[in-house]
């Protein structure tokens, strides 16, 4: 799924080169393993993601995979300590827009801090208010079918964990 998803992330980004518009498909799915309540599985999702993202990226080395990995600490320890109800579509929304941000501006926080040669992409800063809403609100409409994707993989997980536990 993370595969199939930085493939669809780097054909996006070459579709909308030129506009203000970022969108980043693994990072959603990172938001989403985050909301889970999990102890520790979204850090393994948001470890790869992000050396994947670094992998591809012209940036600096950790700039993708640090944000990941304090954005989705930040999410799920706040939804562990503040959210006790169930998560419905208004929180979703809420905390993918809190999270969608929280990735744009730790990009733009490391990108300052980590060595880098030749980087240029990720730390325009002339029209960063418009990037940033323009981000969110396309990351917001890419989320549905992102979220689709993620809950049938863990339907598939569920189905083949009920599976390995009968055949024991």
């Amino acid at each position: 799924m993370i595969l199939i998803l930085l493939a669809l992330n780097m054909e996006i980004e070459h579709l909308f080169y030129g506009t203000p518009v970022r969108l980043n498909l693994l990072a959603l799915l990172v938001i989403f393993s985050a909301l889970e309540k999990k102890e520790v599985g979204f850090l393994f999702i948001a470890f790869f993601c992000g050396l994947l993202l670094d992998f591809y990226s012209s940036g600096p080395f950790g700039s993708f995979l640090f944000s990941f990995l304090f954005t989705a600490s930040l999410l799920n320890w706040s939804i562990k300590t503040f959210w006790a109800a169930e998560l419905n579509f208004k929180s979703i929304f809420l905390f993918l827009s809190v999270g969608l941000l929280a990735v744009e501006i730790f990009l733009r926080i490391f990108a300052k801090i980590l060595p880098h040669a030749a980087f240029s992409d990720v730390i325009e800063f002339n029209p960063v208010i418009l990037r940033i809403i323009f981000s969110i609100i396309f990351g917001l409409f890419a989320s549905f079918p992102v979220f689709a994707l993620w809950r049938f993989a863990l339907k598939i997980i569920i189905g083949m964990e009920t599976k390995r536990l009968a055949l024991k």
